[in-house]
């Protein structure tokens, strides 16, 4: 499936940042969390079996239609008096590139948190906490975007090419959904991919992924802030209610806020790390998307100390409390 990296690419260019849940039949939610690989999320449990009291937001469009086309050209047709079409005819829709696609939604539901900041701190909390294991490559679905009918036709090559039969009754008071709703398929082929939905399915999402930042804005990975921990001889991680989140600003659909705690072995010692919350673009897709998802498997090294190992690769150690 080749076309998926252009697709994308495409459907984040033309929707301002959604990405396609691919394949759509596959479910997705908000609060969901996972990695990308090879420009598919995958999905690895979702944020809410741990964090209960997290609130989701649902805005329900009945009348809404979403439509987005990338590289998409239609003609043909039979055209009747006063230039309306009559009877029956069929219409050619044209695929210019891989990846070119036409996206037509309708009765939309747009699912996202319903208090950014009360979600933010809680999953941050959990991942400092590690009550979650948080892999550096996870990325965390914070919108979704539903569709109850839904059409959906994406190029698997250049130059692809359908031809849609449909009757031309009413067809002025008929938008394309309808028409896609009533066709018959002449010539589909393999290098157009449809699918035809008329239930609620999850159709386009936005992530976003979490890194630490140095006084100075650098970004570093989560993981290098427990390595530097344990490095200073901390024996265990903080309890989630010691976890506070200090300071706290948003900005151009970005968070930002700086959590502190103090160390159970010294209690005067205050650590602090800012985290951001930064929005899944389509160039951190495709870093995470050449990356392996590799599962962590839990050793037992004696005297109370567990390890994680990547692939034989012991990452680091800790001392359960």
């Amino acid at each position: 499936m080749k076309f998926i990296r252009k697709l994308q690419k495409n459907i984040s260019a033309v929707t301002n940042g959604y990405f396609a849940n691919w394949t759509p039949d596959n479910p997705v939610a908000v609060g969901d969390y996972g990695a990308i690989k090879d420009f598919i999320f995958i999905r690895d449990g979702n944020i809410k079996s741990r964090i209960g009291s997290l609130s989701i937001e649902s805005e329900r469009k009945d009348t809404a239609v979403f439509e987005r086309k990338y590289g998409v050209s239609f003609y043909g047709g039979v055209k009747g008096r006063g230039g309306l079409p009559e009877g029956n005819a069929s219409l050619k829709i044209n695929f210019k590139y891989k990846g070119s696609f036409l996206y037509h939604l309708k009765a939309i539901t747009n699912n996202q948190f319903k208090e950014r900041r009360v979600a933010f701190e809680k999953i941050c909390t959990m991942i400092l906490s590690q009550n979650i294991i948080w892999l550096d490559d996870y990325v965390l679905i914070t919108e979704v975007k539903q569709a109850e009918r839904a059409i959906v036709l994406v190029a698997n090559s250049s130059g692809s090419e359908v031809e849609v039969g449909y009757s031309l009754d009413n067809f002025s008071q008929q938008d394309i959904g309808e028409i896609f709703a009533k066709a018959h398929y002449q010539n589909t082929t393999d290098s157009i991919v449809k699918y035809e939905i008329d239930e609620k399915t999850a159709i386009l999402y936005r992530a976003v992924s979490f890194v630490g930042l140095s006084p100075d804005g650098e970004k570093y990975k989560l993981s290098d802030f427990f390595g530097k921990l344990f490095s200073r001889s901390w024996n265990s991680l903080p309890a989630p209610q010691a976890i506070k989140l200090s300071e706290y600003t948003e900005k151009n659909g970005e968070i930002e806020g700086t959590f502190s705690f103090t160390a159970s072995h010294a209690p005067l010692t205050v650590e602090s790390i800012r985290i951001r919350q930064e929005k899944v673009d389509f160039i951190s897709f495709r870093e995470k998307s050449k990356n392996q998802v590799i599962p962590r498997e839990m050793i037992r090294l004696g005297g109370g100390f567990v390890a994680e190992k990547l692939i034989g690769k012991l990452v680091k150690s800790k001392k359960r409390s």
